[in-house]
This record gives C-alpha cells, structure tokens and sequence, in this order.
C-alpha cells in the first residue's frame, strides 16, 4: 500500500505484487505515470486503474501503457469483484504458460 505514485514504484520494486491495482490521481507521481514505469520494468505486470476522470485522453493513455482495466469511480461492489476476478484469472493464465 503506498499514499502516493513515488511510494507506489518503490513498493513495486520490493514486493513485486502480482496485480497492481491504482487510482490516477495521486501526489507526487500520477498513477499513469507510475503505471508506466512499472509497466518498464514488467511488461506482463497486470495492473488495474481506478479513477474518477472520465476523459479520452487518460483512457487512450492507460491503453497505451498497457493497463488491464479502466474502471470509473464510484464503483459498486459487483464491478469491484468482477474486476478482481478478471485480474485473478489474469495471473492464473500467465502462471499456466511455465
């Protein structure tokens, strides 16, 4: 858990979660740009954004980046869940491939 984008990359680089889960807006280093270089350091990271900003331009950024889900705020609970699922089912694939 990190309170901000620079916190966030450092926790990355010594834990090395499975899922990376983030809001966009963030002090210090915007979750994209955070998403980006994590994505640097592992292309296959699966990394889920969480935001309240509905614009193209983060949209087409995250795709860009490689973000696995997009998804807006406030989210109810079975989006939540459908999400996590979908990450979970994620990993487990890229674990089946060794």
């Amino acid at each position: 858990m990190a309170s901000d984008g620079k916190e966030g990359l450092k926790v990355y680089r010594k834990n090395r979660p499975d899922i990376v889960i983030s809001d966009i807006t963030m002090p210090n280093m915007c979750g994209l740009e955070m998403c980006e270089k994590i994505k640097r350091i592992n292309p296959n990271q699966i990394i889920s954004l969480f935001t309240a900003r509905n614009d193209s331009r983060s949209k087409e950024r995250a795709r860009e980046i490689g973000i696995d889900t997009f998804l807006l705020k406030p989210l109810d609970e079975e989006q939540f869940f459908n999400s996590l699922h979908y990450l979970a089912m994620s990993v487990e694939d890229s674990l089946e491939i060794f």
